[in-house]
């Protein structure tokens, strides 16, 4: 099964996989890049289910729902424990229908004070924000520095000044998604598909020039 238990949610909480999806997992197709890891913070309906079912369509490795200053949710330990389950199982049937050869890790909702640490010990971490000053991020992407980069997407009525400050504080660098305000699940798609996408981009580029990035080289990756 080319599905890697890296990328699946902590085995405490990861159902248990059939044989059925072992088959359409070793028939997908593996990944040319680790994919992006995508942080996006709980809307204000609380409903993540097509973040999740949309990010795992767009290929991303690690999905981690966050807890912002807006809008205010609110979530039990318990009811984080047990939506952690539950996303992954709706990871699972967004893997098989875009037949996706590697799961997303699914994290269990986590506060912003909490995950800033992780901001800073990425490579390479990208806020989208509404307000600038932006890096254009293909310049930032080409610098190859991060091939599974962290993208944070905020809430509706974009972060808090504070949460931008304390991003970029730790090394985060912001982009934009364009002159529009978009919902939070929105977003998650749009900053995903355009990193995504540029990331390919960098390792078309790199190919030419390290046979290692070949995108035909999957029987190294398949695990």
């Amino acid at each position: 099964c080319f599905i890697r238990p890296s990328c699946m949610a902590a085995p405490r909480h990861r159902p248990a996989l059939s044989a059925g999806l072992c088959r359409y997992a070793s028939s997908a197709r593996m990944p040319s890049s680790p994919g992006a890891r995508l942080a996006a913070a709980v809307p204000g309906h609380g409903k993540l289910d097509p973040i999740v079912n949309q990010a795992t369509q767009l290929g991303v490795c690690e999905l981690i729902p966050l807890l912002t200053a807006r809008p205010v949710v609110k979530v039990s330990a318990a009811q984080r424990r047990k939506q952690q389950a539950r996303l992954f199982q709706i990871a699972v049937e967004a893997g098989k229908q875009s037949a996706a050869a590697l799961l997303p890790r699914i994290h269990p909702i986590t506060p912003w004070a909490d995950f800033l640490p992780q901001i800073k010990a990425s490579k390479l971490s990208l806020i989208a924000t509404v307000q600038g000053p932006h890096e254009p991020v293909e310049e930032i992407l080409s610098e190859g520095s991060d091939l599974a980069p962290l993208v944070m997407v905020g809430p509706e009525g974009d972060w808090t000044q504070q949460e931008i400050e304390e991003a970029t504080g730790v090394g985060a660098r912001r982009f934009s998604l364009g002159a529009y305000v978009l919902r939070c699940d929105t977003a998650c798609v749009a900053a995903v598909s355009v990193v995504s996408f540029l990331l390919n981009k960098v390792i078309s580029a790199q190919a030419q020039i390290d046979p290692r990035f070949r995108e035909d080289d999957t029987s190294k990756r398949s695990g």
